[in-house]
């Protein structure tokens, strides 16, 4: 298609010897956007989390009316329970961080074609920095080659 496009465009323009300049590398521009998006969700992850934190602490005292300083334990914990942003990591690292911060995962580890090194994890549901509860299903899509 693009070599129809050109050749019309060569016609049009009556010049057999243009050419369309090279489009710079795709996978170049594809590595780039991910990065950015990967930092992009790592900054909206902290600020959940730290948003998720001061909720947790800042309700039960209003609440409250004590004033004590430290809320239920069985708040505190919930407060716990964010999903980690594991996109960048080796598979094995991001099933280690995501087990340590919820309790009894179930793992669904899909495979698709990308550039990042084989075994990376690309995508993850549900995103980082959500709320998740104990035993919920976690889908990691992890770089194949």
């Amino acid at each position: 298609m693009a070599d129809n496009a050109e050749r019309r465009l060569r016609e049009l323009l009556h010049d057999p010897e243009w050419s369309l300049p090279p489009r710079p590398d795709a996978m170049a521009r594809i590595r780039r956007t991910a990065r950015r998006q990967r930092v992009k969700a790592a900054g909206t992850a902290a600020c959940a989390a730290a948003a998720i934190a001061s909720a947790a602490v800042a309700v039960p005292l209003t609440l409250s009316g004590t004033g004590s300083g430290a809320p239920p334990a069985s708040q505190a914990t919930e407060a716990q329970r964010v999903m980690p942003v594991v996109i960048g990591d080796n598979l094995r690292t991001a099933e280690t961080i995501i087990s340590a911060a919820i309790p009894g995962p179930h793992f669904t580890i899909r495979y698709a074609q990308g550039t990042e090194p084989a075994g990376t994890v690309i995508a993850q549901t549900p995103a980082g920095g959500r709320p998740i509860e104990p035993g919920s299903q976690i889908t990691l899509v992890v770089c194949s080659a």
